[in-house]
Order: structure tokens, then C-alpha cells, then sequence
């Protein structure tokens, strides 16, 4: 806790900065303590009290520091061990003058809002020659007799403070030699110190997560210094009279009422978001704004009817809406609080009836001053609501009139557990797990996977297949913990299962969803949109929850998080008939251990164990829901890249090299294509060989020569990659060119596949091993392969019977 709140700080130096701008403004210290608050979790009279603490332990230190150094009895100490990370604070402890014997003034490290120390600094005396010839002589005060030398020095009156013997010294110690040259040194920047406070929270990130916000780092950087130099190009030509004028002109282009909204599904989680942020930020930046935003509305300052001609042109065709890059030329950020600024001046819309909805993130055409948004999905078309389908604890099914087949999964901001004993809203929790569910189900696609979702459509909702779902819960668990202990007295929490531990559970809330047996569910004969559910069905969803659970296993495995349990649902699609994948998986749906570290567990596991539902308590499971969220996305990232090289003999085999080229593509390996010869070019062999060694990516030769192969021996002779001997043989000479791809000299360890398809399956799982989305993709070709087997099987049985 105490890193967290040391590293929190160090992001505001409003709090310890005395050069700070703001560091005598209140209300911004208490908006960073609140900040402070959120990112560690704990209450604010709590963090001030242990920062107090902390930067008293240090002020401490670092006098004893020196009072060590200075001594000549002082032992070695053990070192303070958040000394390091609290550098930062060095520039701005300000110092107490004292006398001492220096020319100079020595300086005791005290901050300057912590007071004087409860121990008072004595006094030290000034120490002089002793030699009287070394004294100098009294000066005459005007109308003040002078003594001469051989009058005798008057008795003194009065008390006298008596002084310590003088001692004559050489020059200054080596303390305070020490201490002078620190005093020279050039003072470090607010900026040098904050960056340097980034250094603890970046090396505790994974090394692709560390990677990742450095390069959002220092994109922000550019962007944001592009967007600066801008403004101080414009503010050179402008008045302070235009900035009136200016807000005048948003306002009214912000405003405008004579359109209106086809947005009926909004959640204001964002925007409420966002407009916290304006009213922080206001003050400071509300120039820029301006500044920013003035060449731009003097390029459409158009009268209000053509203003509305636009906006009834961009209704009809969605494409009309205009990127921020094209609107506006000094970046993102601004664009962002140019948007934020008009949803803010909107009033809040009751939502009485759904009749139609379109894209959270591009809420009805609106005046070219306000189209700048960042969002990705700007342009999404309008859907036509139909009725309500069906309506669960956290989510909304919606028919989509204009798309039979299709529905509306619309997320909702409420959170339960135990079947809805416990009920609370969460502000913002729809978006979170509709981003969430999005993610995995892509990631599922991607793999192979067959699923009901179809694409995000607003940031609370997405688009799926229009399913039956089948009302059993099928839970995977890797390791023990929850309700299967209770139900399985005498297994320790923690116990590993391998292989997977299944279990089903049917959908009765009334009855708290029962477990249920496989015989069970052979017995219910349930029907679900005309197909009976049978043990072929039951078969199928079993080993295809193994095989999804893996998938998402293994990709949370990358961002060093352990896949406790998972729990998903499947549906009969209407329009196929087949068993898809469905409903949602979100932080709801599992429980995820960072580090396979329960304490640290950023599912709804947290919420389900509050003892009481607090809003800071609220506001601790939504940052874990965030954080989900964000990592989410970085599942679908590669963790490495890697490629196949394919090494025909001859332009010949480009037609057995493109059906390698073609089965590695299903996999998502990138192949390269190479004409040599081991027999008549061995030097260009092994410099092709060395040119692809050279750049560390993870690659698979592949020799593909027919005849005398001479490619896959001299290959796997020279490289320690993996190489991989594929002939393309012919009928005639077939069965005599295959002993050179098989006989191999001793030592030699090159592999020969006759197939194209089974050579590039074996190159996948040579770099799955590394690349967590070719294994995914392999382990979901497994499924495929055995569910269409599966199929056919019982399709044979039918026609038998």
C-alpha cells in the first residue's frame, strides 16, 4: 500500500512542489487527495496520515543520513527501504539556516509544511582564533571615545554568557565540503521528478504491458505538443475580445434545438466521466479551448438554415460524418473536450419509449462544431428497435426489425449476486461489460470459435445471432475454490484440476440453479428451437466449454493472470439450428486471480464479499471491473511475432509452396517464399539461412525440394530453428525421392511431412508455443475437427435408423 500511495503522489506535485502553480491552490490538493484515494483504495484521512507518516520517517532519514556521515563513530546503518523511491521530495525540503563555523550556512533538511521538529536545535557558538594578534581591532563608533593600546579594557557589567574555548581549524570538513558541492549541483525540474516517480509502477507492468503505455506515453506527448505549438501560432493573432466571441459561437452551435435525437438507449456513465474532467481542468485550459477552436468556426461560420440542411444531410447518409482528423487539425485532445463540452450544455433526455437506437458514441447528427468525436464506431447506422425479447438481471434483448435474425443485446449498469439477493447499481458498469464481453467473444471468433456475437454496436451494447438459449449453466474450473468447497467437504482451496473439472448448473432461480447431472439433462429431453437436446448435443457443449475455457485461459495467461473458473451458456441459433455460443462473458462470468494471487482477485468475487455495500466499497469493485476492461483489449494483441520460410529448389514447387502458404494463413503465420539450391548454391543457402537468424523472430524453415533433397538436411545441419523437409512428390519418382527426405545423416534432427496442410499444422504448433493466438487458433481447429466428426455421426445414425 505504501508504494501505491508513495508513486500516486509523486503524479501530483501540486501536493509537495513549491514552485507548483498550484500548490497553494485547496481545492486542487483535494481533488488530487481524492485521486489519490482511488488509485489506492483507501480513504483519504487514511492516505493523508500515512503520507504524513512516511514523509516525516524520510525527513528522519536523511538527517540521520548525514549525521552518520558526519560522525566519526558512526557504524554502518541498514538503509530506510523506500528511501529511493521517495527522491523525489529532495528538491523541495526546504532548509533552516543555523550558524555554524562555516563561511557558508549549513542546512537542516526540513519541510516546509511539516513545522520545527520536537527537539530544539541548540545554538552553536562561533569559533575564533585564539591568537590576539589574529583579532581585530574595535572600530570607533561616532561620539564614542577610542582606547589606546596601554588603557586598560573596562570591566564589564551585568551578566555575561559564558563561551566555549576557541580552537583553530585549517579549513572546512569533508561533511561540508560534501554538503557545499551538493548545493551546486542544478536543481532538477517538477518534470524530471515526475517522470522519475512513472519508473516503479512501469517496472512492476509485464513487459508487453510496460511497452504499451510507454508508446500511449509518448503518443500523448506528441499529440499533445502538436496541439500547443498550434495554439501558440494562433495566439499570437488573436484578441481577447475573439474569445467571447468565440464561446459565443459554440454555444450556439452546441445548443441548436431544431434537430432532433435518435438516440434512444444512453447510458451517461461517460459523460458524466467527462465532464468531471471539464470541471477540473477549466480553469487552466479554457483558453486553449477557445484558441483551438476559433479557426475552425470561422471556416463554418454559416447562418442557421444551412446549418440545418447540413445536419438533415448527414441524417440521411450516415457516411456524411466527418472524422476529427479532418474537422480538426490540433489533435485528439481537443477535439475530445470540444465534444465533451457540448454534452455537457445538453440537458438530460428521459428515456419513456425505445423506438429506434444508433451508436453511443455518435449520439445523433449534430452541428458541425460538435461532430469531432474519437470514436470508433462514429458512423454506425441507426437500428430499428423492435419489441422486447427477453430481459435478464444485467442485460436487455431487443428485436432488430430491420435485420431478421439479428438482436440487440443492450448491457445494463446494475450488478447482483446470489441470484439477485443483492442488487446495486454501478455507474458505468454496462459500458465496462459490454466492452468486456466484446473483446472475449472476438477473441473466440478469431480463434474459430462458433459464436452468436456479431460486431459492438454502441459502447452498452452489441449485435448477436438471434438464439434460443439452452437453460444450463456450464461451469469450468481450474482450481477449487467457492461454492465447490461447500459442496465438496475436505478439498483444500487451491486444488488444481487436471484435466478440467466440468459442472452443470439449470437455470431456476427459484430453486437458487441446482446442479445437475449429465443423466439429468439426458432425462429433461429439453427442446430448444426445435432440436431435442440429446447426448450428441450434450457431448458437443461439454468439450466445447473445455476448449473455450482453454482459449481464454491461455490468453489471460499472457497478462500473467490465473483463469480460476468460468461460467458460459449456449443457444440454438433460429435461422441455423446449430449450438452456438452465447449470452455474455464479462468480469460476471469468471473469477481471475492477477498473479494467481486471490488477494489481488478483480472479479465479482469482490463485490459478493462486501459486508457492506459502501459507495467507496462500489467505487473498489468498479476500478477492478476497469481494469479487466483495459486488459481485456491486449488479448487480442500478438505476444511475439513469428513467420515460416519456405525454401523451394526450384520456381517448380510454387504450387506445393502456396498450399503451405495457404494452411499457414488459417493460422495467422506469415510466410516468406525463397528460391535456392543446397546442391548447386550452398553459400546463398546459408546466407539466406543467416539473414533470417539475424533478426531474432521466431521462424520454421520449411525445405520443400523434390528428388535428392538436399535443402532439409543442409539446413537442419547449420541452424538450431526447427526445419521441416515437405517434398512435393510425383507419381512416378515419388517412392524412390522420398528416402532422401527420410534417411538422414547422424546428428541431423530435420522432420519430414508429406502434406502441405499437416506441414503447416506442424509449424503452428511449433510457434504456438510462443504465440498465444496461433495456439488458440489450433486448439479451436481440435474442436471443429471433433464436433463435425461428431455430426457426422449422427447424422449416419439417423439415416440408418
Amino acid at each position: 500500500m505504501e508504494e501505491r500511495l508513495i508513486t500516486a503522489v509523486a503524479n501530483h506535485p501540486e501536493l509537495y512542489d513549491t514552485t507548483c502553480f498550484f500548490y497553494r491552490d485547496r481545492n486542487k490538493k483535494d481533488r488530487a487527495w481524492r485521486k489519490i484515494c482511488e488509485a489506492t483504495g483507501q480513504p483519504e484521512d487514511i492516505c493523508r496520515r500515512k503520507w504524513k507518516s512516511l514523509r516525516d520517517t524520510y525527513c528522519k532519514e536523511k538527517r540521520a543520513e548525514k549525521e552518520k556521515r558526519s560522525g566519526s563513530a558512526a557504524g554502518p546503518g541498514r538503509k530506510w527501504k523506500f528511501s529511493a523511491i521517495m527522491g523525489f521530495l529532495d528538491p523541495f525540503l526546504t532548509p533552516r539556516e543555523t550558524s555554524c563555523n562555516m563561511v557558508g550556512t549549513v542546512e537542516n533538511i526540513l519541510p516546509e509544511d511539516q513545522g520545527q521538529p520536537e527537539e530544539a536545535a541548540g545554538e552553536s557558538q562561533s569559533e575564533e582564533p585564539t591568537d590576539p594578534a589574529a583579532e581585530p581591532s574595535p572600530v570607533a563608533c561616532p561620539g564614542s571615545p577610542v582606547p589606546g593600546p596601554s588603557a586598560p579594557a573596562a570591566a564589564p557589567t551585568g551578566p555575561q554568557r559564558r563561551t566555549a574555548p576557541r580552537r583553530t581549524r585549517d579549513g572546512p570538513s569533508a561533511v561540508e565540503l560534501a554538503i557545499l558541492e551538493s548545493l551546486k549541483r542544478p536543481r532538477q525540474s517538477p518534470t524530471e521528478h515526475f517522470l522519475l516517480g512513472l519508473v516503479p509502477a512501469l517496472e512492476s507492468m509485464p513487459p508487453q504491458t510496460r511497452e504499451f503505455v510507454k508508446f500511449l506515453i509518448q503518443k500523448l506527448v506528441y499529440e499533445n505538443s502538436t496541439a500547443t505549438i498550434s495554439d501558440n501560432c494562433d495566439e499570437k493573432n488573436k484578441v481577447d475580445g475573439n474569445l467571447a466571441n468565440t464561446r459565443r459561437a459554440v454555444e450556439d452551435k452546441t445548443c441548436a434545438s431544431d434537430f432532433e435525437l435518435s438516440v434512444t438507449i444512453e447510458t451517461s456513465n461517460t459523460y458524466e466521466s467527462e465532464r468531471h474532467k471539464i470541471k477540473e481542468h477549466r480553469l487552466d485550459q479554457e483558453h486553449m479551448l477557445m484558441n483551438a477552436s476559433e479557426s475552425e468556426l470561422d471556416k463554418e461560420n454559416t447562418t442557421a438554415s444551412n446549418r440545418r440542411l447540413k445536419r438533415k444531410a448527414v441524417d440521411e447518409d450516415p457516411g456524411l460524418h466527418t472524422s476529427v482528423k479532418k474537422l480538426n487539425p490540433l489533435g485528439p485532445v481537443v477535439a475530445d473536450r470540444l465534444h465533451t463540452q457540448c454534452k455537457e450544455e445538453q440537458d438530460h433526455i428521459p428515456i419513456i419509449k425505445i423506438n429506434s437506437v444508433c451508436s453511443m458514441a455518435s449520439p445523433a447528427p449534430s452541428p458541425q462544431g460538435c461532430s469531432g468525436s474519437t470514436s470508433t464506431m462514429a458512423s454506425t447506422p441507426e437500428l430499428k428497435i423492435g419489441q422486447k425479447l427477453n430481459e435478464g438481471k444485467t442485460k436487455q434483448i431487443f428485436e432488430l426489425v430491420d435485420q431478421p435474425g439479428l438482436v440487440l443485446v443492450q448491457s445494463k449498469d446494475q450488478i447482483t449476486a446470489g441470484n439477485a439477493v443483492r442488487k446495486d447499481q454501478m455507474e458505468g458498469k454496462a459500458a465496462i461489460a459490454n466492452k468486456t464481453t466484446s473483446c472475449v467473444f472476438q477473441l473466440l471468433q478469431e480463434s474459430g470459435i462458433k459464436t452468436a456475437f456479431v460486431k459492438q454496436h454502441s459502447d452498452t451494447a452489441f449485435i448477436a445471432a438471434h438464439c434460443q438459449m439452452i437453460p444450463i449453466e456450464w461451469v469450468c474450473r481450474r482450481v477449487a475454490t467457492g461454492s465447490f468447497l461447500k459442496r465438496n467437504p475436505g478439498v483444500k482451496e487451491g486444488y488444481r484440476f487436471s484435466p478440467l473439472k466440468m459442472e452443470m448448473f439449470f437455470k431456476d432461480d427459484a430453486n437458487n440453479d441446482p446442479q445437475w447431472s449429465e443423466e439429468q439433462l439426458l432425462e429433461a429431453k429439453l427442446c430448444v428451437a426445435g432440436l431435442t437436446i440429446g447426448q450428441c448435443e450434450v457431448d458437443i457443449m461439454s468439450r466445447s466449454t473445455v476448449a473455450i475455457f482453454e482459449i481464454v485461459e491461455k490468453a489471460w495467461a499472457t497478462q500473467n493472470c490465473t483463469l480460476v473458473d468460468m461460467k458460459i451458456e449456449f443457444g440454438v441459433s433460429v435461422k441455423s439450428g446449430e449450438i452456438v455460443l452465447a449470452d455474455v462473458i464479462d468480469s460476471d462470468s469468471w473469477r481471475l486471480w492477477p498473479a494467481g494471487d486471490r488477494s489481488q482477485q478483480k472479479d465479482k468475487q469482490v463485490y459478493r464479499e462486501l459486508k457492506e455495500v459502501t459507495p467507496e466499497a462500489m467505487q473498489m469493485v468498479k476500478r477492478n471491473f476497469e481494469w479487466v476492461c483495459e486488459r481485456v483489449k491486449l488479448l487480442l494483441e500478438p505476444q511475439a511475432s513469428s513467420r515460416v520460410v519456405l525454401l523451394m529448389g526450384s520456381t517448380s514447387d510454387v504450387a506445393h509452396c502456396e498450399k503451405i502458404r495457404k494452411a499457414c494463413a488459417s493460422y495467422g503465420i506469415p510466410c516468406v517464399l525463397r528460391v535456392t539450391s543446397a546442391h548447386k548454391g550452398p553459400d546463398q543457402t546459408l546466407r539466406i539461412k543467416a539473414e533470417y537468424e539475424g533478426d531474432g523472430i521466431p521462424t520454421v524453415f520449411v525445405a520443400v525440394a523434390g528428388r535428392s533433397n538436399g535443402l532439409g538436411p543442409v539446413m537442419s545441419g547449420n541452424t538450431a530453428y526447427p526445419v521441416i523437409s515437405c517434398p512435393p512428390l510425383t507419381p512416378d519418382w515419388g517412392p524412390q525421392h522420398v528416402w532422401s527426405s527420410l534417411r538422414m545423416p547422424s546428428g541431423l534432427g530435420c522432420s519430414t511431412v508429406l502434406s502441405p496442410e499437416a506441414c503447416a499444422q506442424f509449424a503452428a504448433q511449433i510457434l504456438g508455443l510462443r504465440d498465444h493466438l496461433v495456439w488458440c487458433k489450433l486448439r479451436a481447429s481440435m474442436l471443429n475437427t471433433w464436433v463435425s466428426l461428431k455430426l457426422a455421426d449422427k447424422k449416419f445414425q439417423a439415416c440408418s435408423l
